[in-house]
């Protein structure tokens, strides 16, 4: 993809850049851009920042800008021409003069401004930033802004892998108030013993697993806490859990909507679309990760319920044992609380990404490869 796109636009700056209103090739650029705009030229149609590129790699390379032929050929008949203003001397000559300007590159990175554009933050993310003008973020509040109970779910299976996450939970600035582990209902008895004696600040509870599928511990789970969120026994917790809520405090959640390319190719998460419009009546869909919600548990009980009383009467004996809809619980909780017109009481739904702190879960490989640098 980046390899078809113009050179210009690869390089062009940011609109929000910074600019010397006193240095002599922004007086250039300037007084070019309005020359553009007195003449009608076919070049005026282009943004000014992706103009300024093109002028700058056209006098430092001689590359000649793309326009969309339908603006050239109409720009040819409003003004009886038959070829495109030559420029390419005059920027020539402009970069030469002020390319480098008293011994220093005119065009380069800036270190005081920092484009967060479309991206969620929270406050201390552009405090750590380090720049005095910040583009584009959409701060939200922390969790530590709210009173909020929320306890971990981590699903363990036979290999004491639990122990990583456990051994490194109090080190992690998390809102976790219980973790509640689910055990194999088959764990050795010195796996069992080797976990329920790890200390750590923060409650723990166990619970054992009827099944032998992990595929529905998000539903089979008794959870005390108002909220709840989800791992495995992979993962650890990141150093800093971030969680964002709005000015109502409603959890802000990444949602996309559920697309062909992203959803309804995959048998598994167009099955649990097709459930969720039968059972509910949903006709939007959106994508959300299990590791990324905050469950409401109240409401995940009635969705529960719902849930694997569908999958029984669908000829599944055992619901629980069901893991087609493993991944996309979340999915198919948000499309429940949409049809049962809940969502807004609860969350914020954005589409827009988040910040590289956002990752709450990171692997154990990914944690051990950071660790040996």
């Amino acid at each position: 993809f980046r390899s078809n796109l113009p050179l210009a636009l690869l390089n062009h700056m940011n609109g929000n850049a910074v600019y010397n209103l006193r240095h002599p090739l922004f007086h250039f650029l300037l007084i070019h851009l309005r020359k553009e705009q007195s003449r009608s030229e076919a070049h005026h149609s282009i943004p000014y920042d992706y103009r300024i590129s093109q002028i700058l790699l056209e006098g430092f390379l001689g590359e000649k800008p793309d326009l969309a032929p339908a603006i050239v050929d109409q720009w040819k008949i409003d003004n009886g021409k038959t070829e495109l203003t030559n420029n390419k001397q005059e920027f020539r000559s402009a970069w030469d003069s002020f390319g480098v300007y008293n011994g220093v590159a005119s065009v380069r990175e800036s270190k005081v401004i920092k484009n967060f554009s479309g991206c969620n933050l929270l406050q201390r993310h552009i405090d750590e930033s380090e720049s005095s003008l910040i583009h584009g973020a959409k701060v939200f509040h922390g969790w530590k802004e709210t009173n909020r109970e929320i306890s971990l779910l981590v699903s363990e299976w036979h290999d004491e892998l639990v122990t990583n996450l456990l051994g490194h939970i109090d080190e992690s600035n998390h809102p976790f108030t219980t973790i509640d582990i689910i055990l194999p209902h088959d764990i050795a008895p010195h796996s069992k013993t080797m976990i329920n004696n790890i200390e750590t600040k923060v409650k723990l509870q166990f619970h054992t697993r009827e099944s032998s599928s992990d595929g529905f511990d998000l539903c089979n789970v008794h959870v005390e806490a108002e909220w709840f969120m989800i791992t495995n026994a992979y993962h650890v917790v990141q150093q800093n859990v971030d969680l964002l809520f709005n000015n109502d405090l409603k959890v802000v959640i990444t949602a996309l909507p559920a697309t062909h390319e992203y959803c309804f190719a995959y048998p598994s998460c167009r099955h649990v679309m097709e459930r969720s419009h039968r059972l509910f009546g949903t006709t939007e869909f959106y994508l959300v990760r299990d590791a990324d919600m905050v469950f409401h548990t109240q409401s995940m009980k009635k969705f529960c319920s719902l849930w694997k009383k569908s999958l029984a009467e669908e000829g599944n004996t055992n619901a629980s044992k069901n893991s087609s809809s493993v991944g996309l619980i979340a999915s198919a909780f948000v499309s429940y609380l949409e049809a049962m017109k809940l969502l807004d009481n609860f969350y914020e739904l954005s589409s827009s990404p988040g910040y590289e702190h956002f990752k709450r879960f990171i692997s154990i490989e990914e944690e051990q490869s950071a660790t040996n640098g």
